[in-house]
């Protein structure tokens, strides 16, 4: 996996970051825009995973707000979450991101955020 997001970096100028704490090497989390093909179109999609440490501190939102500042201009930006991941979605919704549409993902239903 991290071969494929490594080489988003150098095939196309954009990927997802390594997320760590300010003084430590850690990594608590993932997370970025990468292009890909969502629903037949091509998107920036933004994606956010943290350790479960990190979870409640606001890491993912900070992420998430700085995701879309780097995404603004370059194609819409989207976040495909699961149906049953609530806190996701509210990090989504707190960034300002509003649920466009449910589509099967991966095999699932998973509802499509745009900003």
């Amino acid at each position: 996996m991290l071969d494929l997001w490594l080489a988003d970096w150098d095939e196309r100028g954009l990927g997802y970051w390594a997320v760590r704490l300010l003084g430590e090497t850690r990594v608590i989390g993932f997370g970025g825009l990468r292009r890909a093909i969502v629903d037949r179109g091509e998107v920036l999609n933004l994606y956010y995973r943290f350790r479960p440490s990190a979870w409640g501190h606001g890491y993912a939102l900070e992420l998430v707000e700085a995701a879309l500042r780097v995404g603004e201009g370059l194609g819409q930006v989207v976040a495909v979450i699961r149906d049953t991941n609530a806190p996701s979605r509210r990090v989504a919704e707190r960034a300002g991101m509003r649920k466009d549409r449910t589509i099967p993902y991966g095999g699932v239903p998973s509802d499509v955020y745009v900003a």
